[in-house]
């Protein structure tokens, strides 16, 4: 068992010890904190692709564009999971 595996245990053996009215008080702090540290996370991740269209590098696309180009990149992405043979070998001729 891994040292992280082991901590995770210490820390809800801990848990598990507190009042029942502590544990639900360190669920709702840890719900809020997850939820903020994700609104972290999409803040950092829309000011980097505002940097990103701001120095030209991402064009203007409508949305029937976007999802267009998705779903080709999709198809293309499932071909080459589905057929690793296939692209193993057209990658040696």
């Amino acid at each position: 068992m891994s040292s992280k595996n082991i901590q995770l245990d210490k820390v809800l053996d801990e848990a598990m010890a507190l009042p029942l009215e502590q544990q639900e008080m360190l669920i709702q702090i840890l719900q809020r904190r997850i939820v903020e540290k994700r609104r972290d996370e999409i803040a950092k991740d829309a000011a980097f692709s505002l940097a990103e269209f701001r120095s030209g590098k991402l064009k203007i696309k409508s949305a029937t564009e976007a999802i267009s180009e998705l779903r080709e990149f999709l198809r293309s992405d499932r071909a080459e999971v589905s057929d690793p043979l296939r692209t193993h070998q057209e990658e040696n001729e």
